[in-house]
This record gives structure tokens, C-alpha cells and sequence, in this order.
């Protein structure tokens, strides 16, 4: 925007207060239930379940006996793959919101792709607890095999007690 133009968009916000008016990202849209705060929001809190999800489903499997070291270098590698994906889907947020990507999007296209970068990052979510869960379901078998289903249940409680 030209110098000249924000001089003539010069209004008046208080009776003694004089600011240069701004277009601002409230996250309002014609579309129903987009809500830019509030999806901004959600994945964050999403990319911190991830997170719980990694730190505490895999240091019970390095804990579990029924796991080879070999096997938990692949398990981590899948996490570790996990993770790097959400990271971009953090860095494509922050460039959006911060309008650091260097792209001039209108307010319906930012929200658009925050709109996909919070979908993406529900089904990552998803699939980090379906890796655990299926990680997890491997040590079952065996211990279920070995008559030790106890030790496995204490570690990572029954089905209906994993948060995942």
C-alpha cells in the first residue's frame, strides 16, 4: 500500500486518539465455523497431544521387554517421520499467520490453509495414535504368548484405560 493511501484511510478511532487504520485477521469468514483464533489454537494443542503421545507411548515401549533395541530404533524412526511432517505443518502455520511465506494472501485464503494445515495435522495426530496403538498391540501378542499379560497391562494399562 502506498504511502498516500494509508495517509487517506486516517480515521479516527477515540475522540483524542489518532491511529492509521489496518486491515486485521479477526477470522471471520462467509464460511460456517471457520475461526481463525480459535483453529490456530487447536493446533497448537494438537501438535502438544502428538507430542504426549510420542514421549509417553514410546518410553513405555523402551521400558517393555517384549521390544528388541532393533525394533525400537524402527519404532522411533516412525515417530521421528511422524514428527518432521507435523514440523512442517508448524512452520506452513507460523509463515501463514505471521505472513512470513512472503505470498499476499486475502483473509479467505489464509483461513483456507489454515483451515487444511489444522486438518492435516488432526489426521497426524490420528496416525500417531494408531502407530501406538499397533506398536503397543505387538507387545500384547507376545506377552499374551508368553503368559505375562500382567506386566504388560501394568505398564500400559488395559484398553480401556490408555488415553490413546
Amino acid at each position: 500500500m502506498s504511502w498516500f493511501l494509508t495517509i487517506r484511510n486516517f480515521k479516527l478511532l477515540e475522540p483524542y486518539e489518532r491511529k492509521l487504520s489496518r486491515t486485521v485477521l479477526r477470522g471471520e469468514s462467509s464460511r460456517k465455523g471457520t475461526d481463525l483464533p480459535g483453529k490456530v489454537k487447536k493446533t497448537i494443542e494438537i501438535i502438544s497431544e502428538i507430542t504426549d503421545i510420542y514421549v509417553n507411548g514410546f518410553n513405555k515401549m523402551v521400558n517393555d521387554p517384549n521390544f528388541t533395541p532393533d525394533e525400537l530404533v524402527s519404532i522411533s524412526a516412525g515417530y521421528a517421520k511422524l514428527l518432521e511432517e507435523g514440523g512442517s505443518l508448524v512452520t506452513e502455520l507460523k509463515d501463514i499467520v505471521t505472513g512470513g511465506n512472503g505470498l499476499s494472501l486475502s483473509d479467505k485464503e489464509r483461513m483456507e490453509v489454515i483451515d487444511q494445515v489444522y486438518t492435516k495435522m488432526v489426521e497426524y495426530r490420528n496416525l500417531t495414535k494408531y502407530y501406538t496403538q499397533k506398536s503397543i498391540s505387538v507387545s500384547y501378542i507376545r506377552a499374551k504368548a508368553k503368559n505375562d499379560m500382567s506386566r504388560v497391562l501394568d505398564l500400559y494399562g488395559s484398553p480401556s484405560e490408555r488415553y490413546w
